[in-house]
């Protein structure tokens, strides 16, 4: 579905800590994917409802850095574009996740950032393979 929010991001410091602190508090489980780079990327499963709406955990980068929600829209490129017409700034350019789609992040005109998701088509395969990003 576009334009709906469809994930979230929680920054953490302490990725082990903040694990225990949500299982312990909400029930979540976890499952673990390597990001590159050494890092651990950890994917929230809160609940066991297929509707449910997941996230998951990613390091701090900075003391500012709050938590992120995603939105799925149909095209990031396109989005991105009106994004910037709109008053947006873009903090992170389009990137291709093998096998989910393409993520990129805005910061609005009040300073929050957003994050845009393009779903992978059903093959697995990077939307808009070849576009100019």
């Amino acid at each position: 579905m576009e334009n709906t929010i469809c994930f979230f991001e929680i920054p953490v410091q302490d990725g082990v800590a903040a694990r225990a602190f949500y299982e312990r508090l909400f029930g979540w489980r976890f499952s673990e994917v390597k990001a590159g780079e050494g890092r651990t990327y950890l994917f929230i499963h809160p609940s066991e409802r297929a509707d449910a709406l997941s996230g998951g955990l990613v390091p701090r980068l900075d003391p500012q850095h709050q938590p992120t929600i995603y939105v799925e829209v149909a095209s990031v490129d396109e989005m991105l574009s009106q994004a910037e017409q709109a008053g947006a700034t873009v903090i992170a350019r389009k990137t291709d996740l093998p096998g989910l789609g393409s993520i990129a992040a805005i910061r609005d005109p009040d300073g929050n950032a957003l994050g845009l998701f393009q779903r992978a088509d059903e093959d697995g395969s990077s939307p808009e393979k070849g576009a100019k990003e």
